[in-house]
This record gives C-alpha cells, structure tokens and sequence, in this order.
C-alpha cells in the first residue's frame, strides 16, 4: 500500500470510525444479511501478523472488529468485492484441501498466503487485489488496537503536561499559545 492508499483509507474510516464502538460496544449485532466472515478474518490476522498476532480464535477479537469495521466504513461495493472475494477463496480451499480456509493447516494456509500475494500465479481472478484489501483491512485494526498501538508502534503519550487555563493578553493572537 503507498502513502496516496493510505491517507485515504485513514481519511475514509476517520470518518466512519465515530460509527464502530456503537457496534462493539452497544450490544448491537453484526449485520446478518452478510456474510460477516469473522472466522475467516481471525485466522487470516493469525497467518498475517505472526508472532504480533495477540488474540485467539475463540474469542474472535480481530474477526469481529474486521467485520465492523467492513460493515461500518466500507461502501457497499468494496463489502461486496471482499465478500466474493471471501467465497472465492474459500472455495479454492475446499477443493484444494477439502477444509476452509480457517480450518486448513497452518502450513496449508500459509501456502494460500503465498499464493494470494502472488501477481505471476494467481489463485483465482483479483486474488492480489482481494489479498491487498484484506491485508489492509487487518492492518489497519491491529495498528488501532491498544497492543499494537501501544507495543509495535512508537508510543509517545502527549508531552509535557496539560495545562487547563493559560492567561492571554489581550492584544496577543490567540493562536499563537
């Protein structure tokens, strides 16, 4: 993804983040008119993030903030592409080891990895397009979650200290302090 990708996958759920704890944290379920792939998404997040992978597929943490995440900011399109997508490779699975894709093996789901990322030997049509949109869909939730906000990234607090009332001039420019 280049920095263009980026600022405007930031840009676009900077303005639909405000949406995602009412999902969460509401009691509210998950849209059930779509697939909501959560399975598939936690297991993906395990074989993508290795070793800073920090959930556990029980619990379901990556795969339930990937599906709100997908329902809250993502138009309906882009769903759309990622749910194909989701089906697509599943059923490639399912022929190739007779198991889905969260089911398979670690080294088999590995293989799949490979060859998603892949541009010379596709696995189906859009693959490299579908793994970039997943890639970025799991990215983006570990980097906002407090582990790898916290733990991977630098994390600088808010400097110095907070200082509630600070006494102006009154010909001084307020944006200046």
């Amino acid at each position: 993804m280049n920095r263009r990708e980026s600022l405007v996958l930031l840009l676009h759920t900077g303005l639909g983040a405000a949406l995602l704890p009412q999902k969460l944290w509401a009691n509210e379920p998950l849209d059930t008119t779509q697939e909501d792939h959560i399975q598939f998404f936690e297991a993906f997040s395990s074989q993508l993030l290795g070793t800073f992978y920090q959930g556990n597929s029980a619990q379901s943490i990556y795969g339930i903030s990937a599906a709100c995440f997908i329902q809250n900011c993502l138009t309906k399109e882009a769903q759309e592409d990622l749910s194909k997508g989701c089906l697509t490779l599943q059923q490639y699975c399912k022929k190739k080891f007779n198991a889905s894709f969260e089911a398979a093996s670690q080294e088999q789901q590995k293989a799949v990895m490979n060859g998603l990322f892949d541009k010379k030997q596709p696995l189906f049509a859009n693959a490299f397009s579908f793994a970039k949109s997943v890639r970025s869909v799991v990215l983006f939730n570990f980097f906002n979650s407090e582990y790898g906000a916290t733990q991977v990234l630098e994390y600088l607090p808010i400097p110095g200290g907070y200082q509630g009332q600070i006494a102006r001039d009154k010909n001084s420019r307020i944006w200046t302090h």
